[in-house]
């Protein structure tokens, strides 16, 4: 098995996961010490960490990712001088910490398991909101060919539930695009199409750069139009725990099918970006 997580920030690696180890805060010296399992590189302009192999790896990819966006200064959130209140703070408990965690959660599942047949990044990207830097990087400089991607799943927003679907559902962006979406709910996942195509949320997150470039791509979310978008209040003591946890263990065994099965996701026919 060979797992990776790659950030588009210049400090730090949240985690990197392969034959079936896991762990939490790697600096960059200490990324050295997996010595002949893994190499890394990293570019000067963007921060972006590419794990290299040293061996063979499956040449079928299933790319899972997430944006970080009110992590520190890493987009255009953080900390706002100019925001009205006194809490300047930008925490993002729910945009898109919540989509941090499931990305995260879903390595450790599948770290912790039996070797997957395809091979799959975890990425964090950076500069969603500023332009989609981070996901133009990861594409542009993909160290296989992108037509041996899968598929990609983006999580967004999942720490609270959208009214405008079951109590239990979680929305998928395009759902009507692909034929993805249907396949994952045959296995037990509980996606249904987004309730809210006037706001065009299939072409505003990182799934949409690679989209553009003919892969299979789409964003998990349960975001319900809540008033803190975007807003200091977007706090940890706004999240529905329950809720997260039971949306989030929902995607475990669609995306351990997916990993392993033969399955390649198509776009009907007019779909395509």
């Amino acid at each position: 098995m060979y797992v990776a997580v790659a950030v588009h920030g210049d400090r730090s690696v949240f985690a990197i996961a392969g034959r079936g180890l896991i762990t939490p805060q790697f600096r960059w010296q200490e990324l050295r010490r997996l010595g002949g399992f893994v190499t890394i590189r990293r570019p000067k302009a963007s921060g972006l960490f590419f794990p290299e192999t040293s061996g063979p790896i499956e040449d079928v990819y299933v790319v899972v990712t997430v944006d970080r966006d009110d992590l520190g200064r890493l987009d255009h959130l953080g900390v706002r001088d100019n925001a009205k209140g006194d809490d300047k703070i930008f925490n993002g408990a729910d945009d898109d910490a919540s989509g941090c965690v499931a990305v995260l959660e879903l390595a450790r599942v599948l770290a912790n398991g039996k070797r997957p047949k395809r091979t799959i990044y975890f990425a964090f990207f950076g500069s969603e909101e500023a332009g989609g830097y981070g996901s133009k990087f990861f594409v542009n400089n993909l160290p296989f060919a992108k037509e041996n991607i899968a598929a990609n799943l983006q999580f967004e927003m999942l720490g609270r539930p959208d009214v405008k679907v079951g109590k239990d559902e979680l929305w998928l962006t395009g759902y009507e695009r692909s034929n993805l979406g249907a396949e994952l709910a045959k296995q037990g996942a509980k996606l249904v199409k987004d309730p809210h195509p006037q706001e065009n949320f299939f072409q505003r997150s990182d799934n949409y750069t690679l989209a553009k470039e003919g892969v299979v791509a789409h964003t998990v979310s349960s975001f319900g139009l809540h008033k803190d978008y975007h807003q200091a209040s977007d706090e940890i003591e706004t999240m529905d725990f329950e809720y997260m946890t039971n949306a989030v263990n929902s995607m475990v065994k669609p995306v351990q099918w997916l990993v392993n099965s033969n399955f390649k996701p198509t776009w009907y026919e007019g779909m395509r970006p």
